[in-house]
């Protein structure tokens, strides 16, 4: 982390101020040290460095089949639909009675 030591205009007391490890803070450091004449050292603690090795991520495969992949299941619907329609069709009957 980049810390700024500097001496405290109010107070006179030695101070130090810790900013991000990034490029937003760094740059706010280095401002910030040159505003009060105080001394910048870029420490980076442990794992706060990135390293310069860069991964690619596989892309995921988006299937565009519309069609169940088990045709089994299907037989399974088209018979509940026709039980149904006897079941309509029995309680049809027995209304009219």
């Amino acid at each position: 982390m980049p810390t700024v030591s500097y001496k405290c205009p109010d107070s006179g007391k030695n101070k130090k101020r810790k900013f991000a490890y990034n490029a937003v803070g760094k740059a706010q450091a280095d401002s910030f040290s040159r505003m009060n004449n105080g001394k910048l050292k870029m420490n980076p603690g442990p794992n706060e460095e990135g390293s310069t090795k860069t991964t690619v991520r596989k892309k995921s495969k988006i299937n565009y089949d519309t069609q169940p992949k088990n045709k089994k299941t299907q037989p399974k619907t088209d018979v509940a639909q026709a039980v149904g329609g006897a079941l309509q069709k029995l309680i049809g009957i027995v209304g009219k009675n």
